[in-house]
């Protein structure tokens, strides 16, 4: 990818990276790709941020005058892309991809497909948004903040360790219920969660936080 504007003022850093300047064929793969690793490298310094993906046509080139001109990406996609990283701090997620990068890069890599359209600026008719987790050959990674809610792949949820993931969710969510009962909201629960590799902490996570935000609760995972 290129990174064709960079731009500091008080609401923080902002970043238009462009894929397809050279042309690859899964373009839209390697900007999901990129956005999954720029969460997970910035978390890794306690950094949160939030970032749209899109996909389509754009106009990318120099604009300006002979006195000062720069070399940009415009267009409604570039648009989207922005209303989409706005809308994420809302919707509680680090990154949102529209209809068209889910369709190019859905067969490799695992999404939350169950957000409803949100409406945004500039575009009559809500748009349907899509929390990329993982590529299919990673394992869940640290993308599962606290600012992510997403359920894992569908292939994930149908094995034969479905009805037992069913059993720890529902008894969690007795617990949380009869711990915060009558209680006050500055009440704390820590709650330890071990298993070993691949026995689906990451997956029983997601549900810890999303049973909490449910019960309007706080929750913080790590």
């Amino acid at each position: 990818g290129s990174i064709t504007n960079c731009l500091v003022d008080e609401k923080g850093t902002s970043v238009i990276v462009t894929f397809g300047t050279t042309h690859h064929e899964d373009d839209p793969l390697r900007g999901v790709r990129a956005a999954l690793e720029i969460i997970k490298s910035l978390e890794e310094i306690f950094v949160k941020c939030q970032i749209g993906v899109t996909t389509g046509k754009v106009f990318w080139g120099p604009v300006g005058s002979s006195d000062r001109r720069e070399q940009t990406t415009m267009g409604p996609v570039v648009n989207l892309a922005a209303r989409l990283m706005a809308a994420c701090t809302t919707l509680r997620v680090s990154v949102l991809a529209d209809r068209s990068t889910w369709q190019r890069t859905s067969h490799c890599v695992v999404y939350d497909e169950s957000r409803a359209p949100i409406q945004v600026k500039g575009i009559a008719e809500p748009v349907a948004v899509f929390v990329p987790l993982f590529q299919q050959d990673d394992q869940p990674s640290s993308v599962w903040s606290d600012s992510t809610t997403a359920v894992r792949s569908r292939q994930l949820l149908e094995n034969e360790d479905f009805a037992v993931r069913m059993e720890q969710r529902a008894w969690f969510e007795e617990m949380l219920r009869v711990a915060f009962d009558g209680s006050s909201a500055s009440k704390k629960v820590l709650v330890l969660l071990r298993g070993v590799e691949g026995s689906g902490k990451t997956v029983m996570l997601y549900e810890i936080r999303r049973i909490a935000a449910k019960m309007a609760l706080e929750a913080d995972t790590g």
